[in-house]
């Protein structure tokens, strides 16, 4: 297993995405490896609480706590979350909270056995029992640990899980990678090119790991990015969210908006900024 100063730790100590009571973190240096973030929709409410979750193609461990009036866990629950390719409703009660680890999709079924596709747009599930007992120090603290400590914790084991494993990378590795540095603007035919494989057989290659085409793939990332831009603005600009995030212009950002969420981005952000308490 690496050491604890070797494993990607936070980029920064303030998330680089909050809204309500959702907050998430980046880790650093996490380039091949099978985690790159850390979210967390905290308790401490005086009411329930819902948001509409973004089309992410990739899935997250999460432990699911409730607490009684006096603040200790009462109930925790390893469980599996996504990955969302339609409008997906997080609910959760006033005592309850999710810290979660997320997975990038090609190294969960390559390195963890998870496969993307088959927890896709599912409520949140419990993992095999087998896997659940691997996550022995997350299981240590998992009623005992603040959130982000208890978030640590999770990345240890997958650390163990996958034995230090971190540089494994197959052709739709490398594809899923690029299209998330790039935030989906590389076609996939230039990546095959580059790579020396088909675009059809790299197609096909990346589906199997990743649970969605390339295509979908990019046009999630694009929308999340979207969004997320737009969380931090109360009157966002449209046109260089537009331009920033890939899409041809506004035209092209509205129709992916409406084809993954339902909503066209203005409608999303107002219902997104109004569930911030």
């Amino acid at each position: 297993m690496q050491s604890r100063h070797n494993l990607p730790g936070r980029d920064d100590e303030r998330p680089y995405h909050a809204i309500g009571a959702y907050k998430a973190w980046r880790l650093a240096n996490a380039v091949n490896f099978p985690v790159d973030q850390i979210w967390i929709c905290g308790a401490g409410r005086s009411a329930a609480y819902r948001h509409r979750i973004l089309p992410l193609g990739e899935p997250s461990i999460a432990v699911r706590r409730r607490r009684s009036r006096d603040g200790s866990v009462s109930d925790a629950t390893i469980v599996i979350c996504g990955p969302y390719s339609r409008p997906f409703w997080h609910l959760s009660a006033a005592d309850e909270e999710m810290i979660a680890i997320r997975l990038k999709p090609e190294f969960a079924s390559h390195m963890l056995d998870i496969e993307p596709a088959a927890f896709q747009d599912e409520e949140p599930i419990e993992p095999a029992p087998a896997f659940a007992r691997a996550l022995t120090k997350t299981r240590a603290v998992i009623a005992s640990a603040c959130p982000l400590t208890l978030a640590e914790a999770m990345i240890e084991d997958i650390s163990q899980i996958t034995n230090g494993d971190n540089t494994s990378a197959r052709d739709e590795h490398f594809a899923a990678m690029e299209l998330r540095a790039a935030n989906g603007r590389t076609p996939i035919r230039e990546i095959a090119a580059s790579l020396s494989i088909s675009e059809r057989q790299l197609r096909r290659r990346f589906h199997d790991a990743v649970g969605c085409s390339p295509k979908d793939y990019a046009r999630r990332l694009r929308v999340a990015k979207a969004a997320i831009l737009a969380d931090a603005e109360p009157n966002p600009n449209w046109a260089f969210i537009a331009a920033e995030t890939g899409f041809h212009d506004q035209a092209h950002m509205i129709t992916s908006f409406k084809a993954l969420s339902g909503l066209t981005p203005r409608a999303l952000h107002r219902e997104r900024r109004g569930n911030e308490g």
